[in-house]
């Protein structure tokens, strides 16, 4: 369950920074911020009175577009699942030692598991309903969310968002993963050496990830944590320190103190 809210507290501080973009174009699309689980989204409210929708959402994309930049640098990317968190965790790889043609070796191998886990899932699916078999190739929702099956119905899907993360233009996805779901059933493996993604494919992608605008978002998100982090360390060690000498002056004072009473006491009984 989501909890969206309208014009939240943080909506509108954004919008208070940024009100040299206008929030609505001449057709009458209006830009809307809202928050959906603590994350800002850029939405077109297209309303009642807008003649021709189609062509006014075009002509908004723009402006749109402009606006999700600035929420990009105002909260940073998207990094708790989805195509963002993949891309730093392959760079991140990388950067610890895997190879290129190891990546894309991973990423063509994940594909084939997906590809294996669908063909299953359509022998299942054959299997248990032969009789509608014509209903499941026009409509493949009509199982997706089966519970019947020990086997996804969705690793389709996760081979083409696999791909299309990578860089792979929808007919080449479609293409390999036709010719990759023919020779599995042939017996064969699904791919040939560094295919679909070959190590080229992915030096190519990840270097532009690696000087893209999201990365640095995140790489930026990520030092404003660690430096609240230290902050609060810091602080915190800063407390501990003034305790300390709080304490010793306290110890101190007491000691003064006994001092002070000793030397009183030892007058008045020297008077006597």
């Amino acid at each position: 369950m989501y909890k969206v809210e309208g014009l939240s507290k943080r909506a509108g501080q954004f919008i208070a920074q940024n009100l040299d973009l206008p929030l609505a174009t001449e057709d009458g699309i209006i830009i809307q911020i809202i928050e959906v689980d603590g994350w800002l989204h850029v939405m077109l409210d297209i309303g009642q009175y807008v003649s021709n929708p189609s062509t006014a959402i075009r002509k908004a994309a723009s402006l749109a577009a402009e606006w999700n930049n600035r929420l990009l640098d105002f909260q940073g990317a998207w990094y708790f699942g989805g195509d963002n968190e993949l891309m730093e965790r392959l760079l991140s790889m990388h950067e610890h030692g895997k190879s290129y043609k190891e990546l894309a070796k991973l990423i063509n191998e994940k594909v084939e598991k997906h590809l294996r886990e669908y063909l299953a899932y359509r022998v299942e699916v054959d299997e248990r309903y032969p009789q509608y078999k014509k209903e499941f190739d026009k409509d493949f929702y009509f199982y997706a969310f089966s519970t019947e099956f020990k086997s996804s119905c969705m690793g389709l899907n996760h081979s083409r968002d696999l791909l299309r993360v990578i860089g792979l233009k929808d007919d080449e996805i479609e293409q390999e993963l036709r010719d990759g779901l023919e020779r599995i059933t042939k017996g064969e493996k699904p791919f040939p050496p560094d295919k679909p993604i070959s190590r080229v494919k992915m030096i190519y992608t990840l270097d532009n990830w690696r000087e893209g605008k999201k990365h640095k978002a995140i790489q930026a998100a990520e030092q404003r944590e660690k430096d609240e982090f230290v902050k609060k360390r810091m602080n915190g060690r800063k407390q501990a320190e003034i305790g300390k000498i709080i304490q010793k002056m306290k110890r101190q004072k007491k000691r003064i103190d006994e001092i002070g009473n000793n030397m009183i006491k030892a007058i008045e009984e020297s008077e006597v």
